[in-house]
């Protein structure tokens, strides 16, 4: 689950680079286009720009108006290879503009909208970094804190086990449902605190599996070491 949340988090940050990319490419071929240039020269002459991450995808819409295929299929193309929401609705508008609309000012306001979008994102993003960094090591605190007393216990049920030959109402403590419902509440504050941080995010599903994956890795390898630790040294104890 780790590693999946990990790679589509990966795939994710190659959209928001071509996210930053793309408030270029639109500036420059509405500048273009607004003093009557051709649309296919605009997008001959964005081909030399150093756009990385959405060059490829330029190059097919070039392409695709170089054989004359159908701009709106062209254009469709274009935002399905982007793959980005934003990118798209700011792309539909700015494509019906540019056939068909005042293109020098409608450019303006979606270069503006674009850039207040992305301040507002990049500022929850401060917020979401802000709440993992607490809740990472808040959330393996808590394993380790029920590891703790999970560790006690099944320390002290082995001991009463072995007394009960001499006094016979003692009766164990029941460990195995004390791990499982352990266990269970530590899944479930995974599930909330991934939850809440793709809440906040709001940006890929990539982001509860990465989160869940985190969460789980660290507080089971947190509560398996401190819980291990903790029976074997009162164990060694109850054996003096």
């Amino acid at each position: 689950m780790l590693l999946a949340g990990a790679l589509g988090k990966i795939y994710v940050s190659k959209i928001k680079k071509r996210e930053e990319e793309y408030p270029a490419f639109l500036r420059y071929v509405a500048s273009n286009c607004a003093v009557e240039v051709p649309v296919i020269m605009a997008l001959k002459g964005i081909q030399e720009t150093a756009l990385k991450y959405i060059g490829k995808a330029m190059r097919r819409l070039y392409a695709k108006h170089k054989m004359r295929e159908e701009r709106r299929v062209a254009w469709w193309s274009f935002e399905v290879e982007l793959d980005s929401k934003l990118i798209q609705r700011v792309n539909e508008i700015f494509v019906d503009t540019l056939y068909t609309g005042n293109l020098a000012r409608v450019a303006k306001i979606l270069e503006e909208f674009y850039f207040t979008y992305i301040t507002i994102r990049r500022r929850r993003y401060q917020v979401v970094s802000y709440l993992v960094n607490v809740l990472v090591p808040l959330y393996a605190a808590i394993a380790g804190v029920l590891a703790v007393i999970n560790g006690f216990f099944a320390a002290l049920s082995e001991f009463m086990m072995q007394i009960s030959a001499f006094i016979s109402f003692l009766t164990p403590p029941p460990v195995d449902f004390m791990n499982f419902f352990f266990i269970f509440h530590l899944v479930a504050l995974a599930l909330n605190n991934s939850i809440a941080i793709y809440t906040m995010e709001g940006d890929s599903r990539f982001t509860i599996l990465f989160y869940i994956g985190l969460f789980l890795t660290c507080g089971g390898a947190m509560f398996s070491v401190i819980n291990m630790a903790t029976y074997n040294y009162l164990s060694s104890i109850a054996k003096l």
